[in-house]
């Protein structure tokens, strides 16, 4: 007890002495006078602290609510981050690059030609669902020769768009300025330069893209059908276009009763047959078709037409269907889905049908003399053998390797971040 005491009070006067010490040791080096140049020297270099945080903090505020680029906060990094070896990171950098100038000043290039258009959506609102709606509803612009810009002739502009689709503000909104002399070959690459050129700029659902216009439609939708979550047509003629390709793209077809072209209405009767007849064919799967031919009381009634949100947004393109029917349409192409042909062979009119289940690949037709079957790890277990049957013959059955190289150079032929396949089999007949 006395020793414990013994050691308290001589710890309590050690600390005692320590701090007299300091004490005079301070009174020593510093005056009162120095004392208040050092209090006042601490809280200047304080205030010019909180000064530069706080304009830091508000430059913070204004990149994020109110930047041009309308990419998220949540992407930013992700995108610009070429340290993380991503193939899909660098896949979209290069795409941005490319696109810079165009997505600066609104307009895509084809063949030389500059064709603008016209963008609805509120930066900062896009989420994992947003979804893409690209127009080609026939409209007449001229040209402002004093300010050199394209305006509307008719009576409402972009941003009272949207709301005749009900089209919520979270989701981007986009119209092409073209006019009736646009071909459709046209408008098609106009298309396809604008989907890759937001998917690089903008942030939204690549599986919630969809097209709504006239007859180009039709041609543009078989000729990408793995880019389309659904179509809308009002009024279009498909021209004896082949709707094969639209198996796995659910199409709302919109005509008005009262048209005085009666061989429109005729048009939109005899296609909506023509796909309840595949679909019949499919053993009522596939084809998934809405129509709609209504009396309106004016043309003018079409900028107010019932594609309703509902039945669009309803819609969501599975970018790896069970079962595949393409088939090759007027202008070629290399890849659909999961599949991919060779490039000389790529002729109008070639057919593909093709499904997977449970690890087992079957092509039940194919007009090639070989095969490229793209997998990703959604559609199979790579851990596993997957199976490649020929009309139920096996011409393939072994374990799959990852291959980081393929999925890079899959997002660059794609340009869609869906179609990052990791894996593939090349087959012969």
């Amino acid at each position: 007890m006395q020793l414990s005491l013994f050691f308290a009070i001589s710890g309590k006067e050690r600390i005692t002495n320590v701090n007299n010490k300091f004490q005079k040791f301070m009174r020593h080096i510093f005056t009162k006078k120095e004392k208040r140049k050092l209090i006042t020297t601490i809280a200047g270099l304080s205030i010019v602290f909180l000064l530069f945080a706080s304009i830091a903090t508000f430059k913070l505020f204004l990149a994020v609510f109110f930047s041009s680029d309308p990419l998220p906060k949540q992407n930013s990094n992700f995108l610009n981050d070429k340290k993380n070896n991503d193939p899909e990171s660098e896949w979209r950098i290069n795409l941005r690059s490319k696109y810079k100038k165009e997505n600066e000043e609104k307009y895509v290039k084809i063949n030389n030609t500059k064709i603008h258009y016209e963008i609805e959506t509120e930066i900062g609102k896009s989420t994992p669902e947003t979804a893409l709606y690209i127009s080609f509803l026939n409209e007449e612009y001229k040209k402002d020769d004093s300010s050199d810009k394209i305006i509307y002739n008719n009576d409402y502009t972009i941003a009272d768009r949207p709301n005749k689709f009900g089209v919520t503000t979270k989701d981007i909104f986009v119209h092409p300025i073209t006019s009736d002399s646009t071909s459709i070959d046209m408008k098609d690459s106009i298309c396809c330069e604008i989907i890759n050129l937001l998917t690089a700029y903008y942030y939204f659902n690549p599986n919630k893209v969809y097209l709504i216009g006239g007859e180009e439609v039709w041609k543009i939708a078989t000729r990408h059908p793995d880019k389309f979550a659904a179509v809308a047509i009002i009024s279009g003629n498909p021209n004896n276009t082949s709707l094969t390709n639209l198996y796995n793209v659910p199409t709302r077809i919109w005509c008005n009763a009262n048209n005085p072209d009666t061989n429109m209405v005729i048009s939109c009767k005899k296609v909506s047959e023509e796909l309840n007849t595949l679909r019949t064919n499919e053993q009522k799967r596939g084809y998934n078709t809405s129509v709609s031919i209504e009396e309106q009381n004016s043309e003018d009634d079409l900028v107010s037409l019932k594609i309703d949100q509902v039945w669009l947004n309803f819609q969501e393109r599975n970018p790896y269907p069970s079962k595949i029917i393409w088939e090759q349409s007027d202008v070629a192409s290399e890849n659909c889905y999961w599949i991919k042909v060779p490039k000389g062979e790529a002729k109008q009119g070639k057919k593909v049908i093709a499904t997977y289940n449970n690890n087992v690949v079957e092509i039940l037709q194919s007009d090639y003399t070989h095969l490229t079957i793209m997998l990703t790890e959604k559609m199979a277990n790579l851990e596993k053998p997957v199976v490649v049957k020929v009309k139920g013959k096996t011409i393939f059955n072994r374990r799959l390797k990852i291959n980081k190289t393929y999925e890079e150079r899959s997002l660059i032929e794609r340009n869609d971040p869906k179609y990052n396949f990791c894996s593939h089999i090349d087959i012969a007949f």
